[in-house]
């Protein structure tokens, strides 16, 4: 009884103190009734003229999650007079703390992250060529970390329920005594419990190249895989960078482990493409040319780069190459346009870069391109494409971005860079992108990449906390 006879005059007092001045969401003013009033829907009173709804400077949002009613505070000070700021503040304060109590609710304290710790001398890029970070249908957290002090070794972990990191083993191979170097993870594509492994071995010797071979993670032991003989192309180097229940994403890639490519031999060219094959319970679909980076359900997505207007080697001229994006659906194909393509959902939902992202410090100088230059990667910037095809593009702006992985809920994530060099982990929802680091979390950490979401809106990516590198997990 106390709260319905205060509350009233609470309110009249707070309009006599506070001048009419509107809400500004997302560049448009919205007067907060029109959002739902929560002191309105406490009274039971009717919705009053627009310029009476929006006069608080604070403002008060009813936000249902859950069948639970919470009430948030945001800062709106600047719209009001200088010397109308403290009186307001303090009435509204009072008043938001009646109505909360009234209603027996909470104030939220935003979202919940679970450190993932890493390994000492090991951290997780914010940008790569392909994902780093993804998340199993079980939960369990795979990345793929390199060395601080040697970039190029690389490592896979994985964090299961105890989130402590797990290091895998590759199984050894007939030619690491032969010049091999240690081995290179190239990919990860988690499976139900399990995880296809990519591994990469550079070899010198008579011959110089990188050999690769795939093996699959299984509890707490590794064990080879071998594609099937349909999928077979003589000497073969197989990638598998996604996988989904009952299909197998399976690039197959001559260029890395080729002896020497010539660029005007046709014939050399062609035996050098990589082969897109999707291996499901029936057989091998021999799909296209293309380097794949995703798969749910039939529909499938890739990239090819060319050069001088057709398609090139993968290792060859990389600076060069103008990357092309493909999706597929139950076999045919439609090309997408400029960009490369990592997550795809089952609706046909896709998105990426721009450009292949992972090459910022990389340039050269040299007349192997037909002219005397410093070469130097373009600079990626997050894209998607809709199911009608229609390419996207995120920012409006010159930063680095890439839009790592997508829901079949709509929310993307992914990585953007400021001029300054800084990464910031992002979520974009409902056309609205939001940073990490802006929203409510924990203390001491700093978002970096978002790599990867779950069905149920759960992001896992890399940052730091209090300043040591660690990847994450953001519950919503």
């Amino acid at each position: 009884m106390f709260v319905i006879g205060v509350l009233p005059a609470l309110l009249l007092y707070i309009r006599s103190q506070v001048k009419e001045s509107p809400v500004w969401e997302t560049g448009r003013a919205r007067p907060i009734a029109e959002r739902g009033n929560l002191l309105r829907a406490f009274l039971n009173k009717p919705p009053r003229a627009a310029r009476n709804r929006a006069d608080l400077g604070y403002r008060l949002a009813k936000i249902r999650v859950r069948q639970e009613t919470v009430v948030r505070v945001e800062d709106a000070s600047k719209h009001m007079n200088t010397e109308d700021r403290p009186s307001a503040r303090l009435v509204l304060l009072v008043a938001a703390l009646i109505t909360a109590a009234a209603l027996g609710t909470t104030t939220p304290a935003g979202a919940g992250v679970t450190a993932l710790p890493l390994p000492q001398g090991f951290t997780i890029a914010p940008e790569a060529d392909r994902r780093l970070v993804k998340i199993g249908a079980d939960g369990t957290v795979y990345a793929i970390a390199n060395r601080i002090d040697m970039p190029d070794r690389t490592a896979a972990l994985r964090w299961r329920a105890n989130q402590r990191p797990e290091f895998f083993v590759p199984i050894p191979q007939t030619y690491d005594d032969d010049g091999a170097s240690a081995p290179r993870i190239d990919a990860i594509a988690p499976n139900g419990d399990a995880a296809y492994i990519t591994v990469a071995r550079a070899f010198d010797g008579a011959y110089m190249g990188t050999r690769h071979s795939i093996n699959r993670w299984l509890g707490n032991h590794a064990e080879s895989w071998t594609p099937p003989e349909c999928a077979s192309v003589g000497y073969n180097s197989p990638h598998v960078y996604a996988v989904d229940p009952g299909r197998i994403a399976l690039t197959i890639d001559p260029s890395s482990s080729s002896t020497g490519i010539d660029l005007q031999d046709p014939r050399s060219v062609a035996q050098n493409l990589p082969s897109a094959v999707l291996l499901e319970k029936t057989g091998c679909s021999w799909i296209g040319t293309a380097i794949l980076t995703g798969v749910t359900g039939p529909r499938v997505i890739g990239y090819i780069g060319y050069l001088s207007g057709k398609p090139a080697p993968w290792f060859v001229n990389l600076m060069e190459q103008d990357m092309m994006a493909i999706r597929w659906f139950h076999g045919k194909e439609q090309d997408l346009g400029p960009g490369v393509p990592f997550a795809v959902t089952a609706t046909g939902f896709a998105v990426g870069a721009s450009t292949l992202p992972g090459h910022a410090a990389e340039s050269m100088t040299t007349n192997f391109f037909g002219r005397t230059g410093t070469y130097v990667f373009p600079a990626p910037h997050a894209v998607l494409w809709s199911t009608q095809g229609k390419r996207v593009a995120l920012f409006r702006s010159d930063a680095r971005s890439v839009a790592w992985d997508a829901n079949e809920g709509g929310t993307i994530v992914g990585m953007m860079q400021n001029a300054a060099g800084r990464h910031y982990a992002f979520s974009y929802v409902r056309g609205h992108v939001h940073l990490l680091d802006d929203l409510p979390h924990p203390p001491g950490w700093r978002f970096e990449a978002a790599y990867a979401v779950s069905a149920d809106g759960t992001i896992a990516g890399t940052g730091t906390l209090n300043g040591i590198a660690a990847a994450f997990l953001w519950h919503s």
